[in-house]
């Protein structure tokens, strides 16, 4: 048996990442961004991408703590209200927050508003399709209309699975889907991980 060392895979991991965006067009933007890491997985990630991408980075909760001492792990708008002022005092262009396995992201507009993850989807799913010409999306039957409704527009085709996400992995496996996710902030991107991954979805916000 031997065993797998590499220290540097969580610089690997983001790189990947930014390899698959256009990052110059996010550093000429000059972004103003704050993120709530949630003192979860997250913390290892999101400030690195993010600074990485040339945007101003003020991060909340964002040194690991096993116990989640900052706030609730769980995304929900009640939770986040410390992200959401920072965002209104800093007039920052948006507000970023991860579940404690940072594999749900949730946005925070301008404005601060709590903005849904099924709006969040439909915003990659439009990139997505446009980039792409076209694509199969899966999601689950818990999603909107929405996603529906981007899809026709920018020739896509929808398939639902039922909730969990790794009946939507596996649907985007078998189908060799584009782009999938949940309603809940989890999105799953097959060119880099058949899994919901939080860091291709920050970058692609």
């Amino acid at each position: 048996r031997s065993i797998y060392h590499n220290d540097k895979i969580i610089e690997e991991y983001v790189d990947e990442a930014i390899s698959k965006v256009d990052a110059q067009a996010i550093r000429d933007a000059k972004l103003k961004v704050v993120v709530d890491c949630g003192s979860g997985a997250g913390c290892y990630t999101a400030p690195y991408l993010i600074r990485k991408l040339g945007c101003e980075v003020t991060t909340l909760n964002s040194q690991a703590h096993g116990f989640f001492p900052g706030r609730d792990p769980e995304p929900i708008e009640e939770n986040l209200q410390e992200l959401i002022s920072v965002v209104k005092e800093l007039n920052a262009d948006i507000g970023l927050a991860h579940d404690g396995d940072a594999d749900r992201t949730i946005c925070i507009d301008e404005k601060g508003n709590f903005v849904l993850g099924d709006k969040t989807f439909t915003l990659v799913e439009k990139q997505m399709l446009k980039e792409n010409d076209g694509g199969i999306i899966v999601t689950t039957v818990a999603t909107s209309q929405a996603i529906y409704d981007v899809a026709e527009e920018f020739n896509g085709e929808v398939i639902a699975t039922a909730v969990g996400d790794l009946l939507v992995a596996r649907k985007l496996k078998d189908e060799d889907g584009l782009f999938g996710g949940e309603e809940n902030g989890g999105l799953i991107f097959p060119d880099f991980v058949y899994g919901r991954d939080a860091v291709m979805t920050v970058a692609k916000i």
